[in-house]
């Protein structure tokens, strides 16, 4: 049959990403030309604001579309480029500078670099919905800071610096649009009230939408007021959240890290079940860049959901032999798609007559005529929603990490897949030495912090495909796949280091914590048991031996 003679295998899918990696990489010389052509006509002044106007839309485009395909350089010399590009354009008739004229050479050179190098090709693992948000390591995110109260500003900043973020200051509303046509930053914080009027803040950032061409950064407003008013009036500004006085710093750096940390999003995978459109519907989402297969028998369906592990599963309500509502019991019974949406495709009188109550096992319905920017739209929508749920199953609420359930089930997992591959798995420990001290000294949401910025370090200097967990109080564990135990101590001792470096903060008193780490690898141990049971032994040695060191395990 059409629809299962190609049955979907993980290097299949693999080879998907790859193709979509290298026409994007074969694109990168047109786009390249386009960004060459645009700055030589802008350093000639000719015809420069509509020049200027297409460099900024291509440098655009590759700022948000390079690190998806493996070119994080690109992404990264791409926004400078576009943020030069705002410079000129905010000068009259868009003229360049002299050190415009320069960076515009400097960038364009830095930008053919970046594109010649290789594509970065992480692996895919498939059975996770939900990959962790990875902070940016080019170097700390800035926050404009708009609050008129010089104490809570200066409190405020200093928790933020505390947790890698830079801080720049506004006593009132009046320089903040000034300061935005130089730098844009990743976020703004802002009060609501000021002297200008009880509902200045949102009025302020009512008029940066308005002022600026691009979409402003996202804006946290705060304020002592928690009333229904002021915070409709923020949401009418566009507030992405809403925060009460007094503040909660570990609530604040949450909010924060949700709307500016960059997410590394796996393409959407989709399963359809459909005898008459399913190749058609298949053929629509991978043209939108998801990762869709259609089969036209249901009893191949079982197998699908092990080799494609899907996001959302779209099903014939009309399927000859097999009752829908039967198939999404199926699905459901899955203990690995907990929470995926089970989608009906109904005609649209079927439609209408279920409009009040869904078939059982259903979680929407999508009618077949649906127009095909409508499906996808729709797809994409309730697949946010249920990687949004998922997420919070599965983190710990503190540190947003992995919990500990979650953990252990990706250490069963990797060592499945490392002993399928004969590759190697490494599985560390970290604990940090005697910090029940300082939550008793300093209290308990300083030591909050403590974890929190740990959880931020680890991420930040291990790759997309490690996984990171807290195992338990102040004990974190780290599954790093196809890596020995000699790599792993080597990139693990940089990040013991940096964290004894670090110099945390309470009230006026500053202090420091270290860690120490245990590691075991896959070969010698045999099962995750014994990972599990050599890495903790290898952990109390490092902490007899004086903690604040690794030790790996001892081969047997």
């Amino acid at each position: 049959m059409p629809g299962t003679t190609r049955p979907p295998t993980r290097e299949r899918l693999r080879g998907k990403l790859d193709e979509l990696r290298d026409s994007y990489a074969r694109s990168l010389p047109d786009k390249l030309a386009s960004v060459q052509r645009a700055a030589e006509a802008i350093v000639r002044r000719d015809g420069s604001p509509e020049n200027v106007h297409e460099l900024r839309h291509v440098a655009h485009g590759l700022a948000g579309s390079g690190s998806t395909f493996g070119f994080p350089g690109v992404s990264e010399v791409a926004r400078e480029l576009e943020l030069l590009a705002d410079t000129i354009l905010a000068r009259s008739e868009a003229t360049p500078g002299p050190r415009e004229i320069t960076a515009l050479h400097e960038h364009v050179e830095a930008l053919r670099l970046a594109a010649a190098e290789p594509a970065r090709r992480e692996r895919l693992a498939l059975p996770d919905a939900e990959r962790a948000v990875r902070a940016s390591s080019h170097g700390p995110r800035l926050i404009y800071l708009v609050e008129d109260d010089p104490l809570v500003a200066e409190k405020i900043t200093g928790e933020l610096e505390h947790f890698g973020y830079a801080v720049q200051t506004f006593d009132g509303t009046g320089r903040v649009l000034e300061a935005l046509e130089q730098v844009r930053p990743a976020a703004i914080i802002a009060d609501v009230m000021f002297p200008e009027g009880e509902l200045a803040g949102p009025a302020l950032v009512t008029r940066i939408r308005e002022s600026l061409e691009r979409e402003p950064p996202p804006v946290l407003f705060v304020s002592a007021r928690s009333d229904l008013r002021a915070r409709i009036e923020a949401i009418r500004a566009g507030g992405r959240a809403y925060l009460t006085k007094p503040l909660d710093p570990v609530a604040l750096v949450d909010k924060l890290d949700a709307i500016t940390a960059p997410v590394t999003a796996e393409p959407i995978r989709t399963l359809v079940v459909d005898r008459a459109e399913g190749q058609r519907i298949a053929a629509t989402l991978e043209a939108a860049g998801m990762l869709a297969e259609s089969i036209d028998d249901p009893s191949h369906m079982t197998r699908m959901l092990a080799e494609l592990a899907p996001d959302i599963v779209l099903i014939d309500d009309g399927i000859e032999g097999f009752a829908a509502e039967e198939l999404a019991r199926v699905i459901h019974q899955h203990e690995g798609l907990v929470g995926v949406p089970v989608i009906f495709l109904v005609e649209e009188s079927e439609a209408l007559r279920r409009a009040t109550r869904l078939p059982v096992g259903a979680d929407g319905l999508i009618i077949r005529t649906t127009d095909d920017d409508d499906l996808i739209e729709s797809v994409r929508r309730r697949v946010e929603h249920s990687r949004t749920l998922r997420l919070r199953l599965v983190r710990d609420s503190l540190t947003g990490l992995l919990n500990h359930a979650a953990i252990m089930e990706r250490l069963s997992s990797e060592t499945l897949r490392a002993k399928r591959q004969g590759a190697p798995l490494t599985l560390a420990v970290i604990d940090l030495d005697e910090f029940k001290q300082v939550n008793d000294r300093f209290g308990h949401l300083v030591g909050d912090r403590v974890l929190k910025s740990v959880a931020r370090l680890l991420r930040e200097r291990l790759r997309c495909t490690d996984s990171i967990g807290r195992h338990g109080g102040d004990e974190l564990a780290i599954v790093m796949p196809e890596t020995s135990g000699v790599s792993a101590a080597r990139v693990l001792e940089g990040i013991r280091i940096s964290l004894a470096r670090t110099s945390f903060r309470a009230g006026e008193e500053r202090f420091s914590v270290t860690a120490s780490v245990g590691i075991a690898v896959l070969p010698p141990a045999k099962s995750p048991v014994e990972l599990l049971r050599a890495a903790d032994a290898a952990l109390y040695q490092a902490k007899e031996n004086g903690r604040d060191r690794i030790v790996v395990a001892a081969k047997r």
